[in-house]
């Protein structure tokens, strides 16, 4: 899928095989198990080489409405960001 961004929270969850997200910061090697949390506004893509076998689950949803305070979106899209550092390590996705 080419690279867009969206206003929602996006949770991809590669249940099989692997793929290569494409993020705005660079691109990082998923493999089965594995969950990446998307925050809103962030550019990102996810690419299967072809011939490679793969499964993988995407759920979207606003942060509004499962959020227990207002503005987690706000924060999720504006707050985050800037406190993490190399958004393409494991440890911050």
């Amino acid at each position: 899928m080419p690279s867009h961004w969206h206003h929602h929270v996006e949770i991809i969850w590669m249940e099989s095989g692997g793929a290569t997200l494409v993020l705005g910061t660079g691109l990082r090697q998923l493999a089965a198990g594995e969950v990446v949390i998307l925050y809103p506004g962030a550019v990102h893509g996810l690419r299967v080489d072809p011939g490679v076998v793969s499964r993988h689950w995407v759920v979207g949803f606003d942060p509004e409405m499962v959020a227990v305070m207002p503005g987690l979106a706000f924060a999720l899209t504006h707050l985050l960001p800037y406190r993490m550092a190399g958004a393409c390590s494991p440890q911050t996705m």
